[in-house]
């Protein structure tokens, strides 16, 4: 996909290059549209006289899912929303409906069309949620990439994922060509399992593993502006669905 997170923080992702905390400065040095060159060897951007060695780096892989069943628990995602409220978890969580009467329809569209196993229905209706909202990962792409984590770790086995890959491609084709390369490569990662790992501690959390709330949602309101709580509505919107 072609995107790449340079970060001095310790939370890993698909995407992520964790470097040292001393080399954090030299994120100072980048300028918008600086050519960066990346192999198995190391990432070089010239024209910042950078390099980040790769050679030794440990590639890092999703913890397995928790065992257990799926008890999904809600007052996580009302914790959440009363730290910090997010009208796209307001609307999941049925807090509050200020995200407009066209953005709702689709939410609960897409929450019958999972409930009815009408996974092909899903990508049209989700339409309106592609690309809204501000930043380099837009609301509604947030939401898109926590349903499809939740579905691939916590709802759909492995054997039976045939509909949930072509949903995957499906979603991941709209939100690159209508919204952002980062949105793209996010959404991408989600449906084969892979996010940052503040996602997936609060995707498990959610699901019913014993981890504390109150650090889960700490990590979670770290992740983007509103990114955390976007996603978790669409674990919430992915998990209730497969519940009923």
């Amino acid at each position: 996909m072609g995107v790449l997170f340079l970060t001095p923080q310790p939370f890993r992702g698909p995407w992520t290059v964790n470097i040292a905390p001393h080399q954090a400065q030299d994120l100072e040095k980048l300028e918008s549209g600086m050519q960066a060159l990346a192999t198995r060897e190391g990432i070089q951007i010239p024209a910042a006289r950078l390099q980040f060695q790769l050679r030794s780096a440990a590639i890092w892989q999703p913890p397995p899912r928790p065992a257990g069943p799926l008890t999904p628990q809600r007052q996580l995602a009302l914790l959440a929303y009363d730290r910090r409220p997010s009208p796209l978890l307001g609307a999941v969580s049925g807090r509050e409906e200020k995200v407009g009467a066209l953005l709702y329809q689709s939410i609960v569209a897409i929450r019958n069309s999972l409930r009815r196993n009408r996974w092909q229905d899903i990508p049209d209706l989700a339409r309106p949620l592609v690309g809204w909202g501000r930043g380099l990962t837009p609301s509604g792409d947030d939401l898109l990439l926590g349903m499809l984590l939740a579905l691939h770790r916590w709802v759909v086995p492995a054997e039976i994922r045939v509909n949930l890959n072509r949903l995957h491609l499906r979603l991941t084709e709209s939100v690159r060509t209508a919204s952002t390369a980062v949105s793209a490569a996010l959404v991408y990662a989600a449906g084969k399992g892979h996010a940052d790992e503040r996602l997936i501690r609060a995707l498990d959390a959610l699901a019913g593993a014993p981890l504390p709330h109150t650090a889960v949602i700490d990590e979670l309101l770290g992740w983007g502006n509103s990114s955390g709580l976007d996603a978790l509505a669409g674990m919430l919107l992915a998990l209730d669905s497969a519940t009923l």
